[in-house]
């Protein structure tokens, strides 16, 4: 795919193939990997479930602050366009604020957002925040939560803007609600929102 290297590339189809999920074939410049024929309709499946045991949205950096406002989100979008030569960063709505922006789920629940800000840079961008758009800064309890992907750019693969916003793709949201508290409850009505369209959350 785009955007990912060969050696990057290289490294996925060894593990698969250390897995059992793949059968490698090595002839040079010609040389190809495929699914196992009596995997392939399971393959998908017994991948993501994988992926989900060894996945936490934990590990990622976060700042917890508090908007008096309520409003966030557009706030935020106007700040981070008039400053773009200072801040020419990325950031995409996750967990509960990204499902929420594709069906409508209630629960009250903290806007979360990732920005790719440099390592390290995190806590210098809360700052900047706080002081712009008068936000406070909390231990927990705060309505936004900001997070620095762990991950690096690959959360932001396959995000797409809704509502003027870009969200993480439908396969990060899952990755993301997994594992955090109430997130089963939002993938299970996310599958039967995309089911009732005919079509599949992931």
């Amino acid at each position: 795919r785009k955007g990912i290297s060969l050696g990057q590339a290289n490294k996925v189809l060894h593990t698969l193939n250390k897995m059992g999920y793949l059968s490698r074939t090595y002839r040079g410049r010609s040389s190809y990997s495929q699914v196992w024929p009596d995997m392939v309709r399971s393959f998908k499946s017994q991948l993501l479930k994988k992926w989900t045991e060894a996945y936490t949205f934990e590990r990622n950096k976060r700042i917890i602050l508090h908007d008096i406002k309520g409003d966030f989100l557009p706030r935020f979008r106007n700040y981070m366009s008039l400053h773009k030569s200072e801040h020419p960063y990325r950031y995409a709505l996750t967990l509960f604020s990204g499902a929420e922006q594709t069906a409508t789920y209630v629960m009250n629940q903290p806007l979360t957002l990732y920005v790719n800000v440099p390592k390290g840079s995190l806590n210098e961008f809360a700052m900047k925040l706080q002081d712009q758009l008068g936000l406070l800064r909390l231990v927990d309890g705060g309505n936004v939560t900001i997070a620095s992907p762990y991950y690096g750019d690959a959360v932001f693969y396959g995000s797409r803007i809704i509502k003027q916003d870009p969200v993480v793709s439908n396969l990060q949201l899952y990755l993301d609600l997994h594992t955090y508290p109430h997130g089963r409850e939002q993938i299970e009505y996310l599958n039967k929102f995309y089911q009732k369209r005919g079509e599949k959350f992931v």
